[in-house]
């Protein structure tokens, strides 16, 4: 299975789908006391974040990047903490610039897609997912965060080809097929969308997702009135 995050940029705050883990940029070269301490600064800046202490990561990350200017994760994984303070301006630097020092780094991509659909950039974001996405097809929230781009965009189509990429590899996806409805509801396949948005009320429900399956069940309301 590809990559899965949990889904959705819909905000820095509660679903952006980023994680706080990367690709470390290859070809990296350094003196061993140099690159043991940038990398254990590293550990413990990611140790703050993941324990919520955003400004705090972000210092530590800094004094890692003082340490290794190079280090194309460290620069990812700040853009993130940025992103989690509310300055996409640096989280778009911090990821552009890990892609700079590492071509592949396939989050560096996906998370400055989130980060341009977060400032309101659709059309940049969706070539972000897309590149993202040519080095490695599987990666599952990418295509989940283009589709809802396409979405926003009233690209119905494309949106629907995207959230069909995500159920297919990932059955279970409740918000997927919730998305997917709301999609076909706009195509104008009504019964499509009812079997969708039943199908993700049923897996909310299954995974004890009380206020997702209250959602659902309401937007059915809406589709079948």
């Amino acid at each position: 299975m590809g990559k899965q995050r949990r889904h959705g940029w819909l905000g820095f705050g509660g679903a952006i789908a980023i994680a706080l883990t990367g690709m470390v940029a290859p070809g990296y070269t350094a003196s061993p006391p140099t690159t043991t301490q940038a990398e254990q600064l590293f550990d413990t800046a990611s140790r703050s974040l993941a324990e919520g202490q955003v400004q705090t990561a972000i210092q530590q990350f800094s004094q890692a990047l003082k340490l290794n200017p190079r280090y194309a994760e460290a620069y990812c994984e700040r853009g993130l903490a940025y992103a989690l303070a509310g300055d996409l301006t640096a989280a778009i630097a911090g990821f552009e610039r890990a892609v700079q020092l590492d071509p592949a780094h396939v989050d560096g991509y996906a998370r400055w897609g989130t980060a341009l659909a977060s400032s309101g950039d659709l059309v940049g974001a969706i070539a972000k997912f897309g590149q993202a996405l040519t080095l490695d097809s599987s990666y599952i929230d990418a295509y989940y965060n283009r589709g809802l781009a396409y979405y926003r965009l009233k690209d119905f189509a494309n949106a629907l080809t995207d959230f069909n990429q995500v159920i297919q590899r990932v059955p279970s996806f409740a918000e997927a097929y919730g998305r997917r409805g709301l999609v076909q509801n706009a195509l104008g396949n009504e019964t499509a969308a009812i079997a969708d948005l039943r199908r993700a009320a049923q897996l909310f429900q299954e995974q004890g997702d009380a206020i997702g399956y209250q959602q659902t069940l309401e937007l059915l309301r809406l589709v079948q009135s």
